[in-house]
């Protein structure tokens, strides 16, 4: 019994972020949310109430997800895809009437720290060997994304959080994984991730409690923090953006 609650855990952590195969390539896909469609799931699904999962499988867009629960917000509607604009739309959202979905209550994600607190001291070597401590991070605000190379929602933000560097040359921007440089080298190029990329910072890591990934910290010119955002959504990332503007 052990084994199929630890199957069921894991089917579900996968179903929630959005990709269960690190290896697979990026593609664009739809999801279907409380009948509407959307590229990605726009805000975070809430967690400690009951949601309802499943998956369509279409013979053009391929497995695309479906999910409903209570209470999304005005905000995440007004990201959804016309259903005209998406090919077959009404016979799509038909077939996904028919499909039997699975009622689950996901967990809130939680780490060892929360807004108001200074964030922990440390020093990490970046891939060209630079060593960074708070230190440097003091008198500016600050971004830290925890990310690894085998979380596609990380991969799938890649692109847009690296275009923030150039917009807000005024803000330090870090990314941390617990892996080698030669692990994420060839990665971060490709998606073109302009963060200072730290890497080995699993101490980091267990300090702050991080299991969930991506999480992300906006830091106040002391260090304290300002917001987190466990996980990534076009709302999460509007949140994290209305803190360094």
């Amino acid at each position: 019994m052990k084994n199929v609650g630890y199957l069921i855990t894991l089917f579900l952590l996968c179903f929630l972020a959005g990709n269960c195969n690190a290896q697979k390539e990026e593609k664009k896909s739809l999801v279907i949310i409380n009948d509407r469609f959307f590229e990605e799931k726009p805000e975070p699904f809430p967690c400690g109430k009951p949601i309802q999962i499943g998956n369509l499988h279409d013979s053009i867009l391929g497995k695309i997800s479906i999910t409903k629960y209570e209470g999304m917000s005005e905000e995440a509607k007004q990201l959804a895809i016309p259903t005209d604009k998406v090919e077959k739309g009404e016979a799509i959202l038909q077939a996904a009437q028919q499909v039997r979905l699975l009622t689950v209550i996901p967990q809130c994600p939680s780490i060892h720290y929360a807004v108001g607190d200074v964030f922990p001291d440390f020093s990490l070597r970046d891939m060209q060997g630079k060593n960074w401590t708070n230190e440097q991070l003091k008198g500016k605000k600050t971004v830290i994304n925890f990310w690894f190379t085998g979380c596609g929602p990380c991969r799938k933000e890649m692109p847009e959080l690296g275009s923030w560097v150039k917009q807000f040359p005024e803000v330090t921007f870090l990314a941390i994984t617990f892996q080698k440089a030669e692990q994420i080298q060839q990665l971060v190029a490709e998606h073109h991730f302009y963060f200072h990329q730290l890497v080995e910072g699993g101490e980091l890591i267990k300090e702050l409690g991080i299991q969930s990934y991506p999480t992300t910290f906006v830091l106040d010119e002391n260090n304290r923090i300002e917001r987190i955002e466990i996980g990534t959504t076009p709302l999460q990332r509007r949140n994290i953006l209305k803190h360094i503007q």
